[in-house]
């Protein structure tokens, strides 16, 4: 494999984050609250998620516990974000 196919593949990638970086940013600019909302409701499921993760419980109670948490942030997300973000 050539340099220039690894040179095109990294501009395309860079092109690609920057068009997401752009779409993300325009979201926070157009749904400032709701953006906000977003964000503490994500530290707050990471946090939990943690803890969870790191207590004393068992595998499938931990699975189970991140399974319930992942569906419930996905149900808020789909409320406030536009669907070409999830």
């Amino acid at each position: 494999m050539s340099t220039t196919f690894f040179e095109e593949t990294a501009t395309a990638v860079n092109e690609t984050a920057h068009q997401y970086s752009k779409a993300a940013i325009d979201c926070v600019e157009d749904h400032p609250f709701s953006s906000s909302i977003v964000s503490f409701a994500l530290g707050i499921g990471v946090g939990v998620l943690a803890v969870t993760l790191l207590s004393g419980s068992s595998h499938v109670q931990q699975r189970n516990a991140a399974q319930r948490l992942g569906d419930q942030l996905l149900s808020s997300l789909r409320s406030v974000v536009p669907d070409r973000f999830i």
